[in-house]
């Protein structure tokens, strides 16, 4: 008898482990040089995951045409920015989004659209863009009882890692 209760003791831990050890959720990333093919002078490209609270990208243009860049970044789907940057021949573009930390239960979903839209008669050749996005890992224990933690000074106010 002690046997069996022992062991669904020790069934449950290791469940219970097990379980726990699942709420963890790697952030997405991509990091890949991307080339566009003639014809259009609008170019796309999308991606979407689950992750933390921060998602920093960077886009480099490997072409001689410059091109405006509308990076739309979706949050649980809502947005959160929608903005158009000029890149030029050669250059680079990034933005980090950081969402403040609540009593979430669930990784944050990730909706990121990239819009290239590129100057005139660089549709006549192919173009290379280096696309690098990373959003960080989901950890549950970050967001456990946030607003419920004490300072040193005893006073109830949220601590938010950065």
């Amino acid at each position: 008898m002690k046997a069996r209760i022992l062991s669904i003791i020790l069934l449950s831990l290791i469940s219970i482990s097990f379980v726990k050890a699942q709420s963890y959720v790697f952030g997405f990333s991509y990091n890949r040089n991307v080339t566009f093919s003639k014809g259009s002078r609008t170019d796309y490209h999308m991606d979407n995951g689950e992750g933390g609270n921060m998602m920093v990208w960077s886009v480099q243009n490997g072409s001689a045409y410059g091109f405006d860049l509308s990076p739309i970044v979706d949050v649980d789907y809502r947005q959160q920015s929608y903005s158009v940057i000029s890149v030029p021949g050669g250059g680079i573009a990034n933005d980090v989004y950081e969402l403040t930390k609540t009593n979430r239960t669930k990784p944050y979903f990730w909706n990121i659209n990239f819009i290239f839209q590129w100057d005139q008669y660089a549709e006549s050749i192919d173009r290379s863009v280096y696309i690098a996005y990373n959003v960080n890992d989901w950890n549950p224990d970050d967001y456990k009882d946030i607003w419920s933690r004490k300072t040193k000074e005893g006073q109830s106010q949220p601590i938010i890692k950065k």
